[in-house]
Parts: C-alpha cells; structure tokens; sequence
C-alpha cells in the first residue's frame, strides 16, 4: 500500500502543475458519459 500510495503522490505531483484541468475534464467526461450512458438502463 505504502509503494501505491507513494507513485500515486509521485503522480500526482508530476501531473498537478500543468494537467490538473486535463485531468479533471477528462474524469469529469468519463463521469458524465457513464452517468448518460447507466441512466438508460437503469430505466
């Protein structure tokens, strides 16, 4: 756990200055696009 948290800050750290907003658009697309996609068939 300690190594997985470790490359996940060594990550972060990595990508937080300059794709913050990349990443956040792109999990937020992936959120939206699961929520359009599971409403239908959860209807």
């Amino acid at each position: 756990e300690a190594t997985l948290l470790s490359l996940a800050d060594a990550i972060v750290s990595e990508v937080a200055l300059e794709d913050i907003p990349r990443v956040t658009q792109a999990m937020l697309g992936g959120q939206t696009r699961g929520r359009i996609l599971v409403r239908p068939s959860e209807q």
